[in-house]
Formats: structure tokens, sequence, C-alpha cells
């Protein structure tokens, strides 16, 4: 590890040297965009585009499709500004511009309510200040996000899902997952969005009922401006109630062809893209291909010393526009495959369970779309989106016998592991008379989807959005785990297959009655055909500007997601007994305000309370089983939709936005999250972890001839999840771990010796730019300092005591890009 240190330090120094020593020589590129109504999205002509901070004036004019190229920008990072009578003027984040791709940049403007010549409305709409969502209907609790910010955050290793670990009401869980924890909330209790398209994931290391993995599958390369909201979201977004990842994919080149070619310890990652018919219609591909074992060789594990794991996956983006700009087509997808191979160690390595389990685990998801948009006339528009999903999970898992009579002495032992370590088990290879198999999962899920929106703008003031989707969901599930030794091996779901219908159907308004207050009220509904369960929900937000810098925001919705398909379906007692669960609902009530300080600064301040209702869990009053007190999967128990819970807490923001070559953002959650017995005992849940503190900020230089240094830090504290105390009476009886169920989750790692959660991420990255291409060397850390947080607590066989599990280590990633 220490020589792994020393190549990390010179590495990172001959980054910085590298910068220092560039030149003074200016370079510029193109820069072209599209300009259009936020709400109608027809396009804006003659509107004013102009860089700022540059004398004399960088200036442009959109024409007749809304179109513009500013010539002669200077690389580096610069903002873009966009001014048309009657709307909201536009101020763009800072983005970063390089000779080897010429930066484009959609841009939706909002109406004003005031229309006359005299009024002018100024204020930063977009990314500047508080990163404004996409989706006007989203005023409370949402913020958008860019690639270039995915990159720019330390230690999000390009995935979206640790990036949003740093904003406010997210709490971070896993150094080794992005699961999204929201305000106490299951990660379960997500949603996600492709192009329009609802989804179940985009990790890749997946499980079922989970909404994160490993790694998010989608590249950055071809990710572009998105929205992530914490809670009582609108009307259109429905199947969640902790928040939504609304994911949008960027258009390709549409003037040139552009490649791009990375390579680093997390394997490689390949991009095409350029024209189909120039000025009109673009592709996007990406590829990329990653084996975890070049970590391993340097002595770093993301999982375990004894674990392989690698992943692949492609994406892509088409766009065609019609020549009257009517027709808007994008056809869309993103396909993965993953593997990790657990080995059983050496029997003198023997300590816990996880150093003699041998685990094949899968995972491979394909997603297919189409978004079609009709400009029905200027004042509205019409969107269907079809696509197929299908996510296929393989999880089988074996225990070698070391303490069965007969097995043989340890030499046997270790013949027998090396032989088995060479090979791939699979779904067949089940019980053999020197391992016995502990858990079996195979798991095929997919939606045929279609969905319709139709929005309309009634005038200035009110606009009316309104639309209707269906998904036909199928199946194929095998489960079955070994309980114990007195009723040995049970099977859950054996090979169900089978197909459901889920409706779903909104209606929403926009109306501002004045200049200062604008007014959201909608309804939506769900039906689940497996058991006719259906769900009504209000949606009701609202945000009032005090003046151009102070605005107070409302919000309450009732909330409703199905459970993971299945839980509905499990064999209990010889009988589907969960088959009628109602599904998961929240009221969530939001009040904040925002004040923006000076031209750069923000400070977001928001309380929440969620209240919820009709969720699974034990039938039995003496239980004190919470079906989401599961980090993913179905249960394995009977259950009934009597739970209950309530999540409460303050979330402050302190953002400054990028500008004059630094920014920061700091983010704290005090909350406290509960659940309820049939018992009428109120219980803390796993997420319980009553605070969380995000930290982060970056300094940027920039050289005149191309170069850019970037050098980011990120600090993470929380209060750590919280587990069900062992039975260490009971666990030296049975040689192994025995929960106390009567004290579930009164244990926490945050008040045992080992202490609060804690990590430092940096970032160090060099960007160059020369006549027709640029590179990029990057160093990002996850734990930079190595602490050791602890995930749980296992059994240690040969000393009979309980000992920790660790979260990752230091986690560094090296990479090298190349643009051209």
């Amino acid at each position: 590890m220490k020589i792994v240190y020393l190549f990390l330090l010179l590495f990172a120094t001959n980054i910085i040297v590298m910068a220092q020593g560039d030149d003074k020589n200016n370079r510029t590129q193109k820069f072209r965009g599209k300009v259009f109504d936020k709400t109608t999205q027809q396009t804006l002509i003659s509107a004013t585009v102009f860089v700022q901070g540059i004398e004399p004036a960088l200036a442009t004019t959109t024409d007749v499709d809304g179109n513009f190229v500013l010539e002669n920008v200077p690389v580096g990072r610069q903002v873009i500004e966009v001014q048309y009578l009657g709307y909201v003027t536009y101020v763009s984040d800072g983005i970063i511009v390089t000779t080897a791709k010429e930066p484009y940049l959609e841009i939706a403007m909002a109406e004003s309510v005031e229309t006359t010549e005299e009024v002018v409305v100024r204020a930063s709409e977009s990314n500047g200040i508080g990163n404004r969502a996409l989706n006007e209907l989203s005023v409370v609790s949402t913020r958008s996000f860019s690639a270039e910010q995915t990159q720019r955050y330390a230690g999000s290793l390009d995935d979206p899902g640790r990036m949003a670990m740093a904003f406010s009401g997210v709490q971070a869980s896993q150094d080794d997952e992005n699961d999204i924890v929201i305000r106490g909330n299951s990660a379960m209790a997500m949603a996600w969005r492709l192009q329009g398209l609802a989804i179940e994931n985009t990790s890749h290391f997946t499980h079922p009922g989970s909404s994160g993995g490993g790694i998010s599958a989608l590249s950055v390369a071809v990710l572009g401006q998105s929205d992530f909201s914490t809670g009582a979201f609108s009307a259109e977004y429905g199947n969640a109630y902790s928040g939504v990842f609304d994911l949008r994919f960027r258009k390709g080149n549409m003037q040139d062809f552009d490649f791009m070619a990375r390579i680093g310890v997390l394997g490689i990652d390949l991009s095409v893209e350029g024209p189909i018919k120039k000025g009109k219609s673009s592709f996007l591909f990406n590829y990329r291909y990653s084996t975890l074992g070049i970590m391993g060789a340097m002595g770093i594990y993301v999982v375990r010393e004894n674990v392989l794991n690698d992943f692949q996956d492609l994406s892509f983006n088409l766009n065609i526009v019609s020549k009257d700009n009517k027709h808007h087509l994008k056809f869309f997808g993103l396909g993965g495959v993953s593997s990790e191979q657990w080995q059983i160690k050496d029997t003198a390595d023997w300590v816990t369970r996880l150093d003699y389990v041998r685990k094949n685990f899968k995972t491979n998801m394909g997603i297919l779309g189409l978004n079609y948009t009709y400009l029905l006339d200027d004042q509205s528009f019409l969107t269907i989106v079809s696509g197929v999903q299908v996510y296929q999970i393989s999880d089988n898992e074996d225990n070698a016998n070391w303490a069965l009579p007969g097995l043989g002495d340890a030499n046997q032992i270790n013949s027998y592991i090396k032989k088995k370590n060479k090979i791939t088990r699979t779904p067949t290879d089940y019980v053999t008379p020197d391992s016995t198999r502990i858990n079996t999962h195979e798991y095929v899920y997919g939606r045929y989807s279609v969905q319709g929106t139709y929005s309309r703008k009634i005038s200035n003031r009110f606009r009316l959005k309104t639309g209707i989707s269906g998904h036909a969901m199928f199946y194929y599930l095998h489960k079955g785990l070994y309980r114990d030794s007195v009723r040995g091996y049970e099977t859950l779901l054996n090979k169900i297959q089978g197909i459901s219908p889920l409706i779903q159907a909104y209606v929403q308004g926009n109306y501002r009655p004045t200049p200062k207050l604008t007014l959201n009220i909608g309804v939506a509904g769900s039906f689940l055909g497996l058991n006719n369960s259906y769900s009504i929900e209000p949606r009701f937000s609202a945000k009032y500007a005090i003046s151009k810098k102070t605005t107070l925001t409302a919000a309450y919705g009732l909330h409703a997601k199905m459970l993971p398909i299945g839980v509905y379906l499990l064999n209990i007692d010889g009988g589907e007994k969960n088959r009628n669960l109602k599904m998961a609902k929240s009221h969530h009530i939001i009040i904040g305000g925002e004040q923006i300080v000076g031209k750069s600064l923000r400070i977001g301040l928001e309380l929440y309370y969620q209240h919820l209702f009709d969720l699974p869990i034990s039938p039995d009053s003496n239980s004190t089983y919470w079906f989401y007190n599961e980090r993913f999967g179905y249960g394995d128990r009977a259950m009934v939709s009597e739970g209950k819970g309530r999540n409460y807490g303050i979330d402050l923001t302190v953002e400054k936005a990028f500008n004059k070559g630094w920014f920061l953002l700091c983010s704290g959650s005090l909350y406290s999250s509960n659940y309820k017995t049939l018992s009428n005992e109120w219980r803390r849940t796993r997420m319980d972890g009553l605070y969380s503190l995000s930290l982060m900020g970056a300094k940027e230089f920039t050289f005149k001839k191309g170069g850019i240094l970037q050098l980011g830090l990120k600090f993470f504290l929380n209060g750590s999840n919280r587990y069900t105390p062992i039975d260490e009476a009971a666990s030296k009886v049975a040689g192994g771990l025995v929960l106390d169920e009567s004290r579930a989750f009164e244990g926490s790692y945050a008040e045992d010796a080992y202490g609060v959660y804690y990590r430092f991420d940096a970032r160090i990255a060099y960007i160059k730019s020369h006549t027709k291409w640029s590179y990029t060397i990057a160093l990002d850390f996850q734990n930079l300092t190595d602490a050791k947080n602890i995930k749980e607590y296992l059994y240690d066989i040969k000393q009979n005591q309980l000992v920790p599990r660790y979260h990752s280590g230091i986690l560094p990633a090296v990479s090298f890009r190349v643009d051209f």
C-alpha cells in the first residue's frame, strides 16, 4: 500500500507540474446551441446570446430555427447569457470550452407574466445559482445537474448516484454502492426516468427491488442536463415516494464528427458522435469495458480480496428533427452486463462466513426507447414515449461445509477449493457432498411501456399538462434459501412467471396569478392489475418571490409505490400470503425558503414531515419486522399492509455557484426516521442516522493556451445506519450470527467504539487543449484517508466472537482521456 501511495503522490505532482508549464497563447472554439420556450417547446427567434465577462462583447442572435453560433470563444470556463423580451433572462453555469469539441447548449427560457417593454425580469433560471430544475412544475426540493458537475464533484467517479450524495437530504450509506437514501427513506422508494421513460434502475451489480447498485451503467459522456428531486414532486412522477432521478441524454454533434477515448484503472470508455443530416439530426454512441482487477493487482479491493468483478455497458442516442421543426424523434438505448464472483479462501484464512462462501452474482440489463414530440401549434405539444426494458439477475451462493463429519482434512478441502474456484457455477449446480447451497436467486423482470403527454399553454399565466401511461410487467422468479439445520433449504419462489399491468395517469396545472406567485396543482392515479390495488394522489406546490433574492416555497403530495414484484408472489406456508398487499403510501409536506446573497451565493432551508402508511409489516404483534428495513429483495415472510412510518427533519444548503474559479457546496441535515409495529410501538428505522453533513469545494486554474487545473475536496459525516444487536450467547452456541430481533435496530455503529461515519474524497485533474484535440488526466480518490467505517458485524468462527466488517478503504481512480 505504501508503494501505491507513493505512485499516486508522484502522479498528482506531475499533473501540477504540467499545469505550471502551460504557456500563454490564446486558443478559441465555436459555441453552438438552441433557444426555445420552456412551456411550448417553440423556438425563439432573434434572442440575444453572449458570453459574460468578455470585452469587446462576444454576442450573436438566434436564427429562424432558434439556433445560434458564437465564434472565437476563448477556451476555459465560460458563462453564457441569453436575453429575450418578455422572458426571464437565462444565465448558464460555467461551461468548459476546449479546442476538441464544440459545446452545444439547449436553452429553455421561461416566459414572464409581465410582457410589457418596461418590465425586464432578470434571474438565474438555469444552472447558475441553485441549479434550477428543468421541469418548471418542480419548484420544491428539486435541482438540475450537468455531466460536467458529475465529473467535477470529488469522489463521484462519474456516477450520478454518488454525485447526489452531496445534496441536502441525501444520506451516504454505502461506500461500495450508489443507493440513494433520501430523508430517512428506504432506497427502494426511488424512481428513475430516462428520456421520459419510467425505468427501474441504471446500475451495474444491482439487486431486486433496489434503486441502486455498484456503479452507474451510464457513462458521463452521454449524460445531459438532468433533474433530481427529493420529495413532494409534481404529479407526472408516479410510483415513488422518496425521490426521482429524471435523466436525459445529450445530443450528439450535428455539425462534425467527434471522438473520445478514456483509459484508467476502472477500464476503457469510448464515444463517437456526429451528424446524420448536418444541422438537423445526430447520433451518439458510447461503450465502456471495465475490469476492477487492476485495482486488485494494486492491493486495493472494492469489495474484498477474494472477490473478482467486472462490467461493460453500451448506450446510444439518435436525434432527428423535421425540416419545419415540428417533429422531434429520439431513439435511445442502454445495455449493461456485470459479474461478481466470490472465491473460497484457503482454510487457514477462514475467519467469517465471507471467507468460505462461493458466490456467482451476475446482472444484465437492456433498455430501448423511442421519444416522439409533435408541436401541434404555437401553444401546445404532444409527446409519446414507448420502450421495453429487461433486467436479469442471477445470484447463487454456496457455503463450504467445513464442519461436516467426513469432509476430509485441510489438504483435501484446499484441493477442492482450488478446483472449484477455477470454474463458473451455474443455477443447476446445486448441492454437492462438500458444499451446501444457501441461496438461489434467478430474477428476470421487464416492462413494455407506452406513455402519452399533452401540454398546452392557455395563457402566459396558465399551463395545463396531462398524461397517461401503460406498463405490461413481465417476470420470471425463482428464489430459495437455506434457513437452518432444522428447516433446511426452503423455496420461496418456485419458477413463477407471468404478466401484470400497471396503469398511471395524471393532470396538473401551472398558474402564475402574479409575477411573484407560482401555483402548481395536480392529481395522479395508479392501478396495479396484479391485485387490483390503486392509489389516488393529490399534489400541490407553491413558490412566492418576496423579492428578486428571497423566495418562499411550500408543497404537499400523496405518493404511492408498488412493492417489488416478488413480495406479492412469495410462497409462504404453501400459499401467496402477500398477494393482496397495498401500495406503500406517503403524505409529504415541505416548507422552505431561499436567500440569494451577492451574485453567486445561495442559502436554502427546508423543513419536512412525511407520514407513511399501508407499509408491509409482520402480522405478528410481537414481531419488530418492517419490510423497508431491508436494503433490497422481497423479505422472507408473510406481511400485512398495516405498517406506518414517519420521517421529519430540516435540510440546509449553502452553495456558491462556480464563479471566479471556485465553487462551494455545504449540505447539512438533521432528521428522524421511525416506524410503528402492530403493537403500536415506535422504533427507529435502519436509516435513522439523525444527522448528515457534506462539505465540498473546488478551485480551478485556467491558463491561456487551454490548460485547466482542477483541485477538489469533499467531506462526508453522518450518524451511520443502525443495526439489530446480536445475541452473543446464542451466537456462541450456534457457532454463527444470531440477531436479537426483540431489539431491532437499537444498535448504532456511530454510538459503538468505532465512531461516526466520515470520509474524505478528492480530485485533481488537468485539461489541456491543443489545436484540434484535447486531453484530460485525472486522479479521483474515494476515502482519501482510508477511514475505517464499519459496514456490519460478522461472526469470527475461530475466536467465537463478533468482528467488524468495514466499508471500502481508499479507492484511487486514475484516468487519461483524449477528445478529438
